[in-house]
């Protein structure tokens, strides 16, 4: 494993309107690495990858990044704004959030117009997103007109053509059809070649191996629960049912009864 610490949270908390929406985190975020942050609905998985990306503040305890605290006095800085956008990209789990440009082209190309490049540079980091997404024949598109699984792709594209380190996504897999869903995986795959680092919430426990090698779990009363290989917490079915992750059903027929437990993945819908 890569020994360059990117993020690294101590007794890390955020609350809202007195609520806790995390308590007392700890964790750390190297270089290359895949994390897959889970928990059920409510358990602050959303929140953390906002406090990663500097669109929310810890209440508590502290967030790092290269080891200078993420804090709104961080941001105050443009130089350190500008360095922390360069290398951080974040893809929201609804893609009508990103989008907002009149043409897919014109998408991809706002990031690299905003950072001093000359006119060649951009051009290449566009055509080169659009080639690594496979949307080329969506580039004078209007990105409101496309599937759900093309805006996803055009909307990680968007943040590609940047060239960041650390990609934070959201629910990556949400509303993706199969197809949809293997891309993204692709992607995923070519990211981690690359290097890059990827940190993403999920649901979807069936797809889990293929989109990440650590997972951070948070229970329900917001705390930080596992930290382990995906392999070691799918393997412990008794900790999946307890922190809701997997349903416990219970089945009768014919006046027996039997006990079997259900992966508790996103809704998939065909696009």
């Amino acid at each position: 494993m890569n020994t360059q610490k990117i993020f690294e949270a101590n007794n890390l908390s955020f609350e809202y309107e007195k609520s806790h929406v995390l308590d007392s985190v700890s964790f750390e975020i190297h270089a290359g690495e895949r994390i897959a942050i889970l928990g059920a609905n409510g358990s602050g998985k959303s929140t953390l990858l906002k406090l990663l990306n500097g669109l929310e503040f810890p209440t508590g305890g502290q967030l790092s990044f290269f080891g200078k605290p993420l804090t709104a006095s961080y941001f105050e800085s443009g130089e350190h704004e500008y360095a922390f956008r360069q290398k951080v990209g974040f893809v929201f789990q609804d893609p009508d959030v990103q989008l907002f440009n009149q043409t897919v082209w014109d998408e991809i190309i706002f990031g690299p117009l905003q950072m001093n490049l000359s006119a060649d540079d951009v051009i290449k980091r566009g055509e080169w997103a659009l080639d690594v997404l496979n949307i080329k024949s969506l580039r004078d598109r209007t990105p409101f007109t496309l599937s759900g699984g093309e805006k996803k792709r055009v909307a990680i594209a968007s943040i590609l053509s940047m060239k960041p380190i650390v990609w934070l996504m959201d629910e990556p897999l949400a509303s993706l059809d199969p197809k949809s869903q293997s891309r993204l995986i692709d992607f995923i795959d070519e990211a981690k070649k690359r290097g890059e680092t990827l940190i993403m919430t999920t649901h979807d426990l069936s797809l889990l191996a293929e989109m990440a090698d650590r997972v951070l779990v948070l229970s329900e009363d917001h705390k930080l629960v596992a930290d382990a290989t995906v392999d070691k917490v799918l393997g412990d079915t008794k900790f999946l049912v307890k922190h809701n992750l997997i349903h416990d059903h219970r089945h009768g027929r014919r006046g027996r009864e039997r006990r079997q437990e259900h992966i508790h993945v996103g809704h998939t819908h065909t696009i």
